[in-house]
């Protein structure tokens, strides 16, 4: 299938585990609130929190962590920086950028 990965080919692992971590950690420890409550404030599915703390999701969308971490009143930019680090990519052979207006005038 075109975008899977297949079993230990997954190139964020790390960052889904750090970011389970976080996210559970913050929830029950720090404001000591439950998952359900959390999805109240956050406006996100108590299963889609349950399947990120579980590892489950290992991708979750860029505005579901968002709407998170504003729920849980954690700090994005160092949240960001506690997932840095580098991206494993292919470069596809012979792609090209596709032209713009500005370009072609040259």
């Amino acid at each position: 299938m075109v975008g899977r990965h297949r079993k230990g080919e997954f190139p964020f692992t790390d960052r889904s585990q750090e970011l389970a971590r976080v996210l559970k950690r913050q929830r029950k420890e720090v404001l000591n609130i439950s998952r359900k409550e959390l999805a109240s404030r956050a406006h996100v599915a108590e299963s889609s929190i349950q399947a990120i703390e579980d590892g489950r999701t290992r991708e979750p969308g860029l505005f579901t962590v968002i709407s998170l971490a504003v729920a849980l009143d954690l700090d994005l930019s160092e949240m960001m920086k506690s997932l840095r680090g580098g991206v494993p990519h292919k470069r596809l052979s012979g792609a090209k950028a596709p032209e713009t207006p500005s370009m072609k005038a040259r």
